[in-house]
């Protein structure tokens, strides 16, 4: 199984956290931007499937 993530930006979630009212802003329950880097450098890491995400703005 792949690991998956869920949107982590600030919304209202009334779309499952796809309705993002801010793409600099992560949503305060799920860390802050500090804690996405480390994330993203950890990923960088030799063994990782990587991980993508798509948001729509209308």
């Amino acid at each position: 199984m792949k690991p998956s993530a869920s949107p982590i930006f600030e919304s209202p979630l009334s779309d499952f956290g796809y309705d993002i009212t801010n793409l600099s802003a992560i949503k305060p329950e799920y860390g802050d931007m500090s804690t996405f880097t480390a994330l993203v450098e950890e990923a960088k890491a030799p063994g990782f499937s990587g991980f993508r995400g798509e948001s729509h703005v209308e």
